[in-house]
């Protein structure tokens, strides 16, 4: 529930503790703890521990550990990987324009 000193969307958002509260988008977003919390996008990008948090790309970074952690590139081949899959479904969704 969000019964800090904000009103949040019920189906659209959903509510992060931000000294008092911010809403986030509750299907494209995600708390992440950053002082308290902040939004992160949930498809594509991961909540990586820096101090206490950062969003990082999830396709193209991850979080590696520096001190605490930092967004590092994902190695070629994986990304490679990735957009091959990507390719892959989109194909799969849309055959006639790939």
């Amino acid at each position: 529930g969000c019964n800090q000193q904000i009103c949040c969307p019920l189906i659209l958002a959903q509510c992060c503790p931000l000294i008092l509260a911010q809403c986030c988008p509750l299907i494209l977003a995600q708390c992440c703890p950053l002082i308290l919390a902040q939004c992160c996008p949930l498809i594509l990008a991961q909540c990586c521990p820096l101090i206490l948090a950062q969003c990082c790309p999830l396709i193209l970074a991850q979080c590696c550990p520096l001190i605490l952690a930092q967004c590092c590139p994902l190695h070629i081949h994986k990304i490679s990987n990735i957009l091959h899959i990507l390719l892959y479904s989109l194909r799969r969704w849309n055959p006639v324009s790939l």
